[in-house]
């Protein structure tokens, strides 16, 4: 292992990007993540936002988005069937009235008024001028029409829930139009002015049916296994443990599956409902089938000795928000440690309020033992810039985490070129922090590992790249290939693998 990390040191070190979330004391080595079979005493941990089954739960929300549409040019359209509308996320449910107005208006309107020799300022404007005028009053029919299909459903139950959330939706649509049009016009904005094009066309004209379907979920489930398993045999005599954001009910159950033979012990929580994660085939409360779960899988070293679960604030009002504590025993080296996994707010003004209740929780969680080793990480939703996230960083690593390190702060941090700095793939044109130069991917920090009391060795980070096979693409051997498919975006998630290795035994 000395050997190994010795020649990884002689490897040119990254040098941090600027304006990027960073640790003090990163040292990036470009290469792969050298074999640590001779060490049981060693505990990987990994951290990933798979990215949830979107295709399913969204799989109607055209439908929806048509409804609107239609509605929006003065029609009176049947709404969605029964099966139809409890199969769509609260994402969706959300986002789908203002995207009718983007998709069927606000662009068409748009590229009518620059045919006419207007800037592209001008005719954003124009175009929300018609829309606030002439379209958005046929949105109070909508919402007339929505309210009389909720009384037609008992009072309280999943479904009144589901249709007074998409009510919500609608009117907030007509009462802060301006507010929720002012990311859409800066995407068109930036299309026009770097691409000449409207809209949001980052893919092809034409994708294959190979490609759509190997972008749905089972296929990217399938290569993220893969990478978790490469990654986790570089330690083989160690204890291991997973722990997931963006994982609904439906892919915790497959992936439990999927995974069996490395992690038998699965702690898992329901986001909505706080009971143990299983499949959801009938909803009882609003949200539980599609909510994002609390999830940790252990590998057979690690024994369960308690747990916590609480809430974090949740302003979006789209998920509940949400920390799992797990203290657990590595029978390897009879040493205990916690570890804390969570998924934050991506509201930048709830950043405060968070840092507040994870550390509130840690500190009750580890109670009379403030020397108990801990591995706190997650998607922090940690944005740059005027967003705050420095700061929000910064935040978080005061309380329990004070004089811990980052997990990039170990002896060292294996990860590709490509994306040393960034966390985040992004999509490109929707938001100026997500951009590819000169081969590389600019940074955007969103996911985050904290440790304490323990010896940091090293971290990775993994983006879990296929082909046109659905297999995946090393970006060493095959770098052409893997930057290729990176920038497409040709991944099992918007987010990378990440995973810090420490030792787990007496100092």
């Amino acid at each position: 292992m000395a050997l190994l990390l010795a020649a990884a040191l002689a490897l040119t070190t990254l040098q941090p990007m600027e304006n990027f979330i960073h640790p003090e004391k990163c040292n990036s080595v470009d290469a792969p993540l050298p074999s640590m079979a001779d060490r049981d005493d060693y505990v990987i941990g990994f951290y990933y936002n798979i990215y949830l089954p979107v295709e399913r739960q969204n799989k109607c929300e055209p439908e929806l988005i048509e409804y609107f549409s239609k509605y929006l040019v003065g029609q009176t359209p049947e709404f969605l069937t029964p099966a139809q509308f409890k199969t769509l996320s609260k994402y969706a449910l959300s986002y789908a009235p203002i995207n009718a107005i983007v998709r069927d208006r606000l662009i068409p309107l748009t590229e009518q008024v620059l045919k006419e020799g207007k800037n592209i300022d001008e005719a954003l404007a124009h175009a929300q001028e018609q829309i606030q005028n002439n379209d958005l009053p046929n949105y109070q029919f909508a919402l007339e029409q929505l309210k009389l299909l909720r009384d037609e459903e008992l009072h309280g139950s999943a479904m009144y829930e589901r249709f007074t959330f998409l009510i919500n939706s609608v009117e907030d649509c007509v009462t802060n139009l301006s507010r929720l049009l002012s990311r859409a016009k800066s995407t068109i904005k930036l299309n026009y002015n770097e691409r000449g094009i409207i809209g949001n066309q980052n893919e092809p004209t034409t994708v294959s049916e190979e490609e759509q379907h190997l972008a749905r979920f089972d296929n990217r489930r399938k290569v993220m296994v893969q990478e978790i398993k490469n990654i986790r045999d570089k330690v083989p005599q160690g204890a291991s443990f997973l722990a997931l954001q963006e994982a609904t009910p439906d892919a915790v159950v497959e992936l439990k599956e999927d995974l069996e033979d490395v992690y038998p012990t699965w702690i898992s929580f329901n986001n909505v409902t706080g009971k143990p994660t299983e499949l959801v085939v009938e909803e009882e409360v609003f949200g539980e089938s599609s909510t994002f779960t609390s999830t940790l899988a252990l590998s057979p070293e690690l024994q369960i000795q308690r747990h916590a679960l609480a809430n974090l604030p949740s302003t979006s009002g789209i998920h509940q928000r949400k920390i799992l504590g797990v203290e657990v025993l590595n029978t390897k080296t009879n040493r205990k440690f916690a570890i804390f996994t969570t998924h934050t707010e991506h509201i930048p003004a709830s950043y405060h309020d968070t840092v507040i209740k994870v550390h509130e929780f840690v500190r009750d969680f580890i109670g009379e033992n403030p020397d108990l080793p801990i591995v706190f990480g997650g998607d922090l939703n940690a944005f740059e810039g005027a967003a705050g996230g420095e700061k929000f960083i910064q935040e978080m690593r005061e309380g329990p985490f004070a004089g811990g390190l980052d997990y990039r702060e170990g002896d060292q941090f294996f990860v590709h070129k490509s994306i040393s700095d960034s966390t985040y793939i992004g999509i490109e044109g929707v938001d100026s922090r997500h951009k590819f130069k000169d081969g590389i991917l600019a940074p955007n920090a969103l996911d985050h590992i904290l440790t304490n009391n323990v010896k940091v060795i090293c971290g990775t980070r993994s983006a879990v790249v296929y082909d046109e096979q659905g297999k995946i693409v090393d970006p060493y051997l095959q770098a052409e290939l893997y930057q290729e498919r990176l920038e497409r975006r040709k991944t099992a998630s918007d987010h990378f693998l990440n995973a810090v290795i420490f030792h787990n035994n007496e100092s």
